[in-house]
């Protein structure tokens, strides 16, 4: 199983605990790379967060659930306002 990742450093080593000895984690620096990873490899699902690059960004995980709309996202975010809304 192949999972793809978009989060800010602080989350993003909780997942890499969790998924140590489970399954290939890409990890993504930008929306393109995330992007890039589910265009190129058979990815199972993606865990992002919608301020992984300090940037509220809506339109990216819109844009990812209209490009895939057959692959299971996760949204794994802070317990904070703005992070609550976007989801």
């Amino acid at each position: 199983m192949s999972v793809a990742a978009f989060l800010s450093p602080r989350l993003l080593t909780y997942v890499r605990q969790v998924f140590a000895e489970e399954a290939e984690l890409l990890v993504a620096t930008s929306w393109d790379e995330l992007d890039a990873f589910v265009r190129r490899k058979p990815v199972s699902v993606v865990i992002l967060d919608p301020l992984a690059d300090g940037v509220m960004n809506v339109s990216a995980v819109a844009g990812l659930l209209t490009r895939y709309p057959s692959l299971p996202l996760i949204a794994y975010v802070s317990l904070t306002p703005p992070a609550f809304s976007a989801v």
